[in-house]
């Protein structure tokens, strides 16, 4: 009987301990999941901090310094783009050899790149990382390819990092396929269009005497258009069919497309000086694609003064 009482005990004491173990085993797994979850909202809070802190920094005085933009732009790129292989990407789109479809965006490349010219590039070594990154572009993302102000676009990067190609490649996949709509930048420019048609209502909205102004002159220069010529007659039917294709022909876009369409596609790098533009890129790189529309609002502003 004695036997048989020690024999429950010991076996009450080893079930015991088997719970309490089974027991510090889950708790332990318990915490180590609240630390994860705890440590990835910490590094997310971090992480907005952190760009707060440049945002306020690209706002004040001379902007972020010119030593430091280079690390800043490299940071936000591999941070928002770190779902990304960089290593088999950058082995896809950094080859020499060339297919037939390389050779025809080689030659969209260079065809605009004479046709609307940069002034950046100074050496025919700038010439070359200007075409190797939009090519590496054209091979990365075949549904865009390559499109109009893209070498603008590209060879500011380049300025910023130096010439380092890959890096600029980066930044480039970061600003046109992360910061702005999906079809911002196409061959029909559908999400540009979008755009422009959102900003002329901002601009009816926070400039409603530049926005009447310029509908105003549109207006004007449409009634002037469809004026009947002098020596013809309004009275037979072939003249009244050409004045209808004269009329068709001579429809007048609103002003402010002629202007923004520029801006937005080259993001003011064309009409801004290099300091101001680098500053609105600061802004969008770290706030996103409606500094673009502030920019503008703010450029209209002046004009209207």
């Amino acid at each position: 009987m004695f036997l048989s009482i020690r024999m429950s005990i010991i076996g009450g004491v080893d079930i015991h301990i088997l719970a309490s173990y089974f027991n510090i085993r889950m708790c332990t797994c318990i915490l180590f999941i609240i630390t994860g979850v705890l440590l990835v909202i910490f590094a997310a809070f971090a992480i907005c901090q952190w760009c707060a802190a440049w945002r306020v920094i690209s706002r004040i005085g001379n902007g972020i310094n010119k030593q430091w933009r280079r690390d800043l732009w490299s940071a936000l790129v591999h941070y928002h783009l770190s779902d990304l292989d960089w290593p088999a990407v950058l082995d896809k789109v950094f080859v020499e050899e060339k297919t037939e479809e390389d050779t025809e965006w080689d030659q969209k490349i260079l065809k605009d790149l004479h046709a609307s010219g940069t002034a950046e590039c100074t050496s025919s070594e700038d010439e070359l990382k200007l075409k190797n990154v939009l090519l590496a572009y054209a091979r990365y993302n075949k549904s865009v390819g390559y499109c109009q102000g893209f070498n603008i676009l590209t060879m500011v990067i380049l300025r910023v990092t130096s010439g380092d190609e890959v890096l600029s490649f980066k930044i480039l996949v970061f600003l046109i396929d992360r910061v702005f709509p999906k079809e911002f930048f196409t061959h029909k420019l559908e999400g540009l269009s979008v755009d422009i048609a959102v900003f002329r209502d901002l601009m009816s909205f926070y400039l409603p005497e530049v926005s009447d102004h310029l509908e105003g002159i549109r207006e004007a220069a449409s009634k002037m258009a469809r004026s009947p010529q002098r020596g013809y007659s309004s009275n037979t039917s072939a003249t009244s069919e050409r004045e209808g294709d004269r009329n068709a022909m001579m429809y007048e876009p609103p002003l402010t497309n002629l202007f923004t369409m520029q801006w937005f596609l080259t993001l003011y790098a064309t009409i801004l000086p290099k300091e101001t533009t680098l500053r609105v890129w600061d802004a969008i790189f770290l706030e996103g694609s409606e500094v673009v529309f502030h920019t503008a609002l703010v450029i209209w502003r002046l004009f209207q003064r």
